[in-house]
């Protein structure tokens, strides 16, 4: 460059002189109207600087496989940025393009970034000349070699098939990357997750459910499609219950009683790991409303730290100690005589094994009747028709005995009469003894 006439002549920059000492050791001000001023603006750096840190390192980890501690990180660039307070240092922050050469150069441990900071102050210290000569345009060619290597373009076509909410964050964070400074696209990119984080989290889900079928089991399955009980709804509810989501579970609680007329609603709380102040007020309220319905709102399965928050606010006596079931309980065989029985008289559903037999029609009633009276005549019957059997034979015999009786006369031979029991045999004449 310096022989075709420098710069100004080929029209290539370079970077010119670079300082070969170190900055100089500072003491930072203690002045309070200095502190007031730089309050908010120093703020703001220490978000962005630790927001970028934190997205350039899990950007490395997803190539590395590396597990990212988030706190070990802010606690380093916190300590960093108070050494650095002493040498008149800037601000310190994760950098992508000198993240990606240290990787792309084989580094896998934090030891790489003091192996490069190390060999950094011997070039500014031996080689600030030689540095100097270095155009930008080369030094531009390889970050931009660098960043290519780290985008994943994989991972990224997955991203945008599979889940839509990651789409926008992708797009919007791409979006501001053009338009904005690294930074603030970078803090643009949080803030869009955060708000989508929270809008999921405050729309926990609501599962229908109905008991198992197995007899004596004490679970239930979560099954949309069977029919409901028309007046117990059963729900599993999946997510934390807190501020954001209390207005949602309120329009979801009462389009149920007011929708399907469903005034008794258990919840099945095995999904809930959090609840907050406004959710436990949210739950109280909701059971109350139902009692003056005359209804009621069960929970079951509800987690220690949840009830602990509940028994010390005093919500669990709001919502009736009665109606909290725990872990290995059938609370069906409680809650199915609370309901309405003339509603359950009416019933067709059936959807429990507790629910009542439903009542006989009038033509029901006279057939049971008739097969219980026809039960009940079936022994006399059958005896009757063992007499009937028994007659048949004998009078059979009798007619025999009646017709072989006159042709023995006939023939000169005396009858055979009949010898009752204990009385002797006949003999005959010819062997009686005479009288003299």
């Amino acid at each position: 460059n310096r022989l075709l006439g420098g710069a100004e002549a080929t029209g290539v920059a370079i970077l010119g002189d670079l300082p070969a000492v170190l900055p100089p050791l500072s003491a930072p001000s203690i002045d309070p109207d200095v502190w007031a001023r730089l309050a908010n603006a120093a703020f703001v750096v220490a978000v962005l600087g630790l927001t970028e840190a934190l997205a350039i390192s899990r950007a490395v980890a997803l190539r590395s496989g590396q597990l990212i501690q988030g706190n070990q990180e802010a606690v380093g660039q916190g300590l960093a940025n108070i050494v650095g307070a002493f040498v008149s240092g800037y601000a310190s922050s994760g950098s992508f393009t000198r993240s990606g050469i240290n990787y792309t150069s084989g580094a896998r441990t934090p030891l790489g970034a003091v192996f490069a900071s190390g060999f950094l102050v011997l070039l500014l210290a031996l080689m600030s000349p030689v540095l100097g000569l270095l155009p930008y345009a080369s030094m531009a060619a390889v970050l931009m070699l660098v960043a290519r290597s780290l985008i994943d373009v994989d991972h990224l076509r997955g991203v945008m098939r599979t889940r839509t909410a990651e789409t926008w964050v992708l797009l919007g964070t791409f979006v501001a990357t053009l338009l904005l400074n690294l930074e603030f696209a970078i803090l643009a990119g949080v803030f869009l997750s955060l708000a989508i984080y929270l809008d999921r989290s405050s729309k926990p889900d609501l599962t229908p459910a109905m008991p198992a079928t197995d007899e004596g089991s004490y679970h239930f399955v979560r099954d949309p499609g069977t029919p409901q009980c028309p007046q117990l709804r059963i729900v599993f509810l999946d997510g934390s219950i807190f501020f954001g989501a209390a207005n949602h579970l309120q329009e979801a609680f009462r389009e149920i009683d007011e929708r399907h007329g469903q005034r008794h609603l258990l919840l099945l709380c095995s999904g809930v790991n959090r609840i907050d102040l406004t959710g436990a007020e949210m739950l109280a309220n909701e059971a109350e409303r139902r009692q003056r319905m005359g209804g009621g709102l069960y929970l079951q399965y509800v987690k220690e730290p949840v009830m602990d928050v509940l028994r010390k606010g005093g919500y669990d006596r709001r919502i009736g100690l009665h109606n909290f079931f725990p872990f290995g309980t059938m609370s069906m065989d409680t809650l199915v005589p609370r309901l309405n029985p003339s509603i359950c008289a009416n019933c067709k559903v059936r959807a429990f094994r507790q629910c009542p037999p439903p009542p006989r029609s009038v033509a029901a009633r006279e057939s049971a009747r008739a097969e219980d009276t026809a039960r009940m005549q079936a022994p006399a019957l059958e005896a009757g028709a063992t007499a009937e059997a028994a007659r048949i034979p004998a009078e059979a015999m009798t007619t025999e005995a009646a017709a072989v009786k006159p042709a023995a006369l006939q023939a000169g031979v005396p009858p055979v009469e009949p010898v009752e029991a204990g009385a002797p045999p006949h003999e005959p004449a010819s062997a009686r003894p005479s009288p003299g």
